[in-house]
């Protein structure tokens, strides 16, 4: 058995694969819990298969330094295969100790599975003072470090150096195909950081790389799944996405993928605030926003967004405003706040420097006709380089050739 597991202590328990004759596997994760805890919210949440998907991507995409080598080199070999179609039979279950007889034993074993009632949160995060300039500069700092060691270079870039144009030429199957993007990904948020701290201008070339890679490898990820939750993209991550998208003005995209993201999936996930938010204007679906019964504690993120979305329905300017700096405000909370007990709005690395949500509301509203006015807010991550998000809308996605080609191939049983 694997165990998939950084220095902070998240992470997949345990993770078996069992090769079968045909070239295909069992898949086997088990979380374990003793008799008398509560599992991990974030484990509860997402369950199973979802629960695996975005561990997988995180440890690829996020916290690189705190990730050993060996487990991103798992990580990305768990991947290929899951996107290459070779998981033939998926188990997921959680296993309870307790003490008999002196003795730690196994006492149950239930299913691992996504309880959308989970709450968010454990308690209320207290708030911070933090120098969002400082935070940029120690994060391009974090960055560069990260782009220097030769064993991430190696997972990120050596690896799938070729991959996308063995793709084309039928050399490579759809699983390192959505590797390679991921690390690609990796690549272009970190190098978008610190290009934009060291100049103090916004990198809209590596911004514009980053989101057309998310973009197309979630259209990928639709196109593959085919009724398979584990090789459905992470939701989290989509509504992410859908938020750096609408940031620059990519609205049209956006939408495409909350309507594509809704389609078939469980009613009300298990997600944080901003990318549920996401999910219900993208995709029209605004029950989505509707109050869980689950505890919303300080900085109440899930009021502020609903507190949006119904702002922009009555077309209050001034209600967007409110809420728009009620979310940045929650930054000085949740920052440097996270673990596996519990999901916030802001523990992608990227939201840490990058402040896309509020750059999304903002566009979203002026595409409702309500033009907030930069007096309107105060808040200093607002003043980063990061934050002056360009109009793109007339730029050419890139990548979207290898979405078309593996869209045909799919249709061809390839």
């Amino acid at each position: 058995m694997l165990k998939l597991s950084g220095q902070n202590g998240d992470g997949i328990g345990a993770l078996g694969l069992k090769p079968h004759a045909d070239g295909t596997y069992e898949i086997a994760v088990v979380d374990t819990v003793m008799s008398d805890e509560e599992q991990a919210l974030r484990k509860a949440g997402l369950g199973g298969a979802r629960y695996l998907r975005h561990c997988l991507e995180a440890i690829v995409l996020e916290r690189g330094g705190l990730w050993p080598p060996e487990v991103l080199d798992t990580s990305l070999d768990l991947l290929e295969l899951i996107d290459g179609g070779r998981i033939s039979t998926e188990r997921y279950e959680v296993w309870s100790y307790g003490e008999t007889a002196g003795d730690l034993t196994r006492q149950e074993i239930r299913a691992f599975t996504s309880s959308s009632a989970s709450p968010l949160q454990k308690h209320e995060f207290p708030e911070k003072h933090i120098d969002f300039d400082a935070l940029l500069s120690r994060m391009a700092g974090r960055y560069e470090d990260e782009l220097g060691r030769a064993s991430l270079r190696h997972l990120w870039i050596d690896r799938y150096r070729s991959t996308l144009k063995e793709y084309v030429l039928h050399k490579a199957g759809p699983g390192p195909l959505l590797a390679a993007l991921l690390t690609r990904q990796a690549l272009a948020e970190r190098n978008f950081v610190i290009n934009s701290a060291r100049t103090g201008q916004f990198d809209a070339g590596n911004y514009l790389e980053l989101v057309s890679l998310r973009y197309v490898r979630t259209l990928c990820q639709f196109e593959l799944s085919k009724g398979s939750m584990l090789r459905r993209p992470d939701l989290i991550e989509v509504g992410r996405t859908i938020l750096l998208l609408a940031a620059v003005g990519l609205l049209q995209e956006a939408r495409e993928l909350g309507t594509r993201a809704v389609s078939g999936e469980i009613e009300k996930p298990f997600l944080p605030a901003l990318s549920r938010l996401a999910l219900a204007w993208a995709s029209g679906r605004l029950d989505l926003m509707i109050d869980l019964g689950r505890p919303d504690f300080k900085p109440h993120t899930d009021e502020l967004a609903r507190g949006f979305l119904d702002s922009l329905s009555a077309k209050d300017v001034e209600g967007c405003a409110a809420a728009v700096a009620g979310i940045l405000a929650a930054r000085n909370h949740q920052l440097a706040s996270f673990s596996d007990d519990y999901v916030t709005d802001f523990d992608d690395d990227l939201s840490w420097s990058v402040p896309y949500d509020a750059g999304a509301l903002l566009r979203i509203a002026a595409a409702h006709g309500l033009v907030i006015g930069r007096g309107a807010i105060d808040h200093g991550a607002l003043d980063l380089p990061t934050a002056t998000f360009p109009d793109l809308q007339s730029d050419q996605l890139r990548y979207l050739d290898l979405y078309g080609l593996l869209v045909k191939r799919s249709a061809e049983g390839l």
